[in-house]
């Protein structure tokens, strides 16, 4: 059957743009009650053709500046919609089922411009197959996705507030590194604890002045009523007795 014998009652009108290298375009303008009596092999017929659209207004009589929007395509979106639907409904995750309905959409737009209209196979057939493969082939997609990623659970702060799993780390920080570098430290705080404890009380006493005070080998010379030299003498003895603990395995020197 033919297009026009499917629109007994419509008004044909010609774009008023011409160009020497594609045919006029033909707009077909009918209104809902005959749009939805037309197939859909020939509502797609219309969509392939690059001359020739179908719209539709609501009252007659109808004129080229009623015409809004392209009828064909929008037909057949709404005749589908409840099979997208179907096969995006059966998932509960609200984003995943936004995500694959509107792949699903992309599947039925491609569908309708690559269906063969001279073929045997009847469009909705097609269409149904072709979004059926869409969902699985997303699906698949997605589970590899997710195969590769770590799921974090979330976490509640101090103040019972909830925290995502990403948000416990920085963006710019590598765990790994971190870890690491917090088990050198705590391993460098025992050696010192330790090479501290070889030294004598006079020794760990100036060394806490000089370095936990900040105080100067002067001031601490007026202190212990010395010369500045003796307080330099003295310091450089501890921190060489200190270095030489510090270099030794503290592990095998316990009972020491």
């Amino acid at each position: 059957m033919l297009i026009s014998d499917e629109l007994p009652n419509i008004q044909r009108c010609q774009s008023p743009e011409k160009h020497a290298d594609r045919p006029i375009l033909q707009t077909m303008v009918c209104s809902p009650e005959v749009l939805a009596s037309i197939t859909d092999e020939n509502l797609v017929r219309i969509c392939q053709r690059r001359n020739m659209r179908v719209q539709t207004v609501l009252y007659q009589p109808w004129s080229p500046d009623e015409i809004h929007y392209d009828a064909a395509q929008i037909e057949l979106c709404r005749r589908y919609r409840p099979l997208i639907l179907h096969y995006t409904n059966f998932t509960m995750n609200r984003a995943f089922r936004e995500d694959l309905e509107g792949y699903l959409w992309a599947v039925l737009v491609d569908s309708i411009y690559s269906y063969d209209t001279e073929g045997p196979v009847p469009f909705a057939g097609f269409v149904k197959a072709g979004i059926r493969y869409g969902q699985m082939n997303y699906f698949k997609h997605q589970r590899r996705q997710w195969q590769r990623e770590i799921h974090l659970p979330d976490t509640t702060t101090d103040s019972d507030e909830k925290q995502l799993a990403m948000d416990q780390f920085a963006s710019a920080d590598c765990v790994e590194e971190e870890v690491m570098n917090r088990e050198m430290e705590q391993q460098l705080r025992q050696r010192l604890v330790w090479a501290m404890s070889r030294l004598t009380e006079t020794q760990r006493s100036l060394l806490r002045q000089v370095y936990g005070d900040s105080k100067s080998f002067t001031a601490i010379s007026e202190e212990l009523n010395c010369s500045r030299q003796a307080v330099q003498q003295r310091h450089e003895r501890a921190i060489r007795k200190l270095r030489k603990y510090l270099t030794a395995d503290h592990n095998n020197r316990n009972g020491s």
